[in-house]
């Protein structure tokens, strides 16, 4: 209390009842319910590159007496390019945890090869190990699973809420639903699909509404044209356009990994 005492004493009271101190030093787990506690500390500055997705997640409900946030769990049907760049970018988001990979033409070493060294994107910094039917990424482990049909994955069973489907071949709702009777709860087509709904970040986004429960992120040529597309029409209009695509190597050509 002697800092918000200090503050009361040199600025004034109305001050010191409203500031919010911040406590900017190193919390993990074992320290954040002690300086959570503390009368002149209202929160944490916590750097997540340092803390797994489940310390983090500790530290945010500290004396909450309640769990009122945890990871977002997830499968990945599909550990092609879009799989592996997925399973790459939820590292940055510590209350993202990967659960379990699906791919039934891909062994788990090899599994562990192509991700740890990706010619496009460059050598995995972390650590990446194989352990029977696990990948273990930065320590945690990860079930990897060989199913043809998505009926059997038992998503559920392995704790994962939401499904990635990224293999390309799972993209009309019907199909998806497999994901879902296999205990998902919501499933992200990686490519357009003919009768799910389609969002684009950045672009309509907004309208995306709890109650759906497979959804796509559309294409690849919509994620880039979309986005330019918007700010053009919204700022000055589009009657009608004509687009040329030059595509990227796509993995069907082996000059990209697979």
């Amino acid at each position: 209390a002697a800092l918000r005492e200090f503050i009361a004493g040199t600025i004034g009271a109305d001050v010191a009842e409203s500031v919010r101190i911040i406590y900017g030093g190193s919390v993990n787990p074992a320290t954040s319910t002690e300086l959570g506690g503390m009368a002149d500390i209202d929160g944490f500055l916590v750097g997540g590159a340092s803390l797994k997705g489940d310390q983090f997640v500790d530290i945010i409900n500290t004396n909450s007496g309640v769990t009122s946030v945890k990871p977002i769990t997830v499968g990945i049907n599909g550990f092609g390019r879009i799989g592996r760049l997925v399973m790459r970018a939820a590292r940055d988001y510590p209350l993202i945890k990967v659960k379990a990979i699906n791919d039934p033409f891909v062994p788990p070493e090899y599994m562990r090869y192509m991700f740890k060294y990706d010619t496009v994107h460059g050598e995995y910094d972390g650590d990446v190990e194989v352990d029977g039917d696990d990948m273990i990424i930065d320590g945690n482990p990860i079930k990897v699973l060989a199913e043809m049909d998505p009926n059997n994955l038992g998503w559920g069973d392995h704790g994962c809420d939401y499904v990635i489907e990224s293999t390309g071949a799972f993209t009309t709702t019907d199909k998806a639903q497999a994901h879902l009777d296999a205990g998902a709860k919501k499933v992200v087509i990686s490519a357009p699909s003919a009768d799910a709904p389609m969002f684009v970040m950045g672009v309509n986004e907004e309208g995306y509404d709890s109650s759906m429960n497979v959804v796509s992120n559309a294409s690849c040529t919509t994620n880039c044209l979309a986005p330019l597309a918007k700010i053009v029409h919204d700022e000055f209009g589009i009657a009608e356009g004509l687009m040329t695509t030059v595509h990227a190597v796509t993995a069907t050509q082996k000059t990209v990994d697979g």
